[in-house]
């Protein structure tokens, strides 16, 4: 969902009137990737953002979100034992009108 609306907030209307074709602007689409993923991020994880590529025309970005986690088991059995994982979503998307 942020990464749709990120490229709906960053099409270049101006091009798209005068060619009718979806045009996004790079710059404009990273801004308002990240400011809507920190908006609905957890604050209490730590993330890593990897914007591979940003196609302007026909718009397509493919973006990589790494976040790390620990948790701690507590026992009353044994030791207390301490889990390290990592969360990656990857996300390839296109932009596309009915039109």
């Amino acid at each position: 969902e942020v990464t749709e609306a990120a490229m709906i907030d960053s099409i270049n209307y101006g091009y798209y009137r005068k060619y009718g074709e979806l045009k996004i602007d790079r710059e404009k689409f990273v801004e308002s990737f990240l400011r809507r993923f920190s908006e609905n991020a957890s604050l209490s994880r730590t993330y890593k953002i990897e914007i591979y590529d940003v196609n302007e025309l026909p718009p397509k970005v493919s973006i990589k979100v790494k976040s790390a986690e620990t948790v701690k088991v507590f026992s009353t059995i044994g030791e207390d034992q301490t889990f390290e994982f990592t969360i990656s979503d990857q996300l390839d998307a296109i932009l596309e009108t009915p039109y």
